[in-house]
């Protein structure tokens, strides 16, 4: 409606010429301010319909959804179903069923004036659209393993096409483990993390007491988390990075993340923590990565050690000073050989 009309010719487009009897009659007519706006909308989706010059007008609306009435009238569709039952029993307009949820309304207009004014009474409850009384259709199901797919703590499984769209996803499991997903390239990757007390160093649970005890593959692979210290730690710090950019998480991959451990196994939480995010600047994009980093920084701090006391301080050091001493490590290391 609001493309069909231009204000700025003198004769602007878009108008519905409504006839003066019919603007007369609507006022008595009506039930009330929601009636009134629904009767002027009928009209203009009738007569206001776009006609070549010189042929009638419509006086029958295009197939029109209960929904559609309900914006252009600023209201909910139970009152314009309620209003719409009114309007027809009382002979104001005529409604006629055209596709599924849809109707051409058609506005009596040239018999308004020998209707009765509208007096209040009782107003039957709307029968629901068949769009609300439909049953729900039963859900596809797309099967895309025929067995379990089996996949070793730490790899990746092989790549499964899928032929169907996907909307979104869940998971299901009989062992209690954190799961976590990206889409990459047109590939949806999930990681299966163990319980976050496995994380930690603690056993992972399970939902059941005979999964635990049964021996199955599936119990021990879980089990098979890093036991260390600061195994939380060090995977709080990776983890967020790694899923940025899509990559496995470092808490899914057994020998980086034991590696990354071991390697700052004494480095303070406040000196890794800085390093950590100041390397974080360039993406880091596998947990092979994560261990690199954590090796590097083990060795910066190694260095460090070894400084003059007045150096110690993270803010006293710059990188000149550990590059010489990286320098003089190595050199030592070739003369030892």
């Amino acid at each position: 409606m609001k493309a069909r009309t231009n204000y700025a010719p003198k004769r602007f487009t878009g108008y519905a010429p409504i006839p003066f009897a019919a603007i007369a009659d609507i006022p008595r007519l009506s039930s009330g301010a929601a009636c009134t706006q629904l009767v002027y909308v009928i009209l203009g989706l009738s007569l206001g319909r776009p006609v070549e010059k010189n042929t009638p007008f419509h006086e029958s609306t295009l197939p029109t959804h209960v929904s559609d009435l309900a914006d252009l009238c600023g209201c909910d569709e139970r009152t314009v179903q309620r209003e719409l039952g009114g309007l027809v029993a009382r002979g104001v307009v005529t409604m006629e069923k055209s596709t599924k949820g849809a109707y051409l309304l058609t506005p009596l207009f040239r018999s308004w004036a020998s209707l009765s004014s509208y007096k209040p009474g009782p107003v039957a409850e709307p029968e629901p659209d068949e769009d609300e009384t439909e049953e729900p259709k039963k859900a596809a199901i797309t099967r895309l393993t025929e067995k379990p797919v089996a996949v070793r703590a730490g790899n990746t499984s092989r790549k499964i096409k899928i032929d169907c769209g996907v909307s979104e996803i869940y998971c299901r499991t009989n062992i209690d483990l954190h799961f976590e997903a990206v889409v990459q390239d047109g590939s949806l990757l999930v990681s299966l993390i163990g319980h976050q007390e496995g994380l930690a160093g603690g056993q992972a649970r399970s939902n059941s007491f005979k999964d635990l005890t049964s021996g199955t593959r599936q119990t021990r692979r879980v089990e098979q988390q890093v036991s260390h210290p600061r195994a939380a730690e060090v995977a709080g710090l990776f983890d967020p990075f790694l899923a940025k950019y899509g990559a496995r998480l470092l808490s899914g991959d057994y020998k980086f993340f034991l590696q990354s451990c071991q390697s700052v196994a004494d480095v303070p939480n406040d000196y890794l923590v800085k390093r950590v995010i100041d390397r974080a600047a360039r993406p880091i994009k596998s947990p092979g990565a994560a261990a690199a980093i954590c090796a590097d920084i083990a060795r910066d701090w190694e260095a460090q050690k070894r400084l003059p006391a007045a150096k110690r301080d993270p803010k006293n050091l710059t990188r000149e000073d550990i590059d010489a001493l990286i320098a003089e490590e190595r050199a030592a290391k070739r003369r030892r050989a």
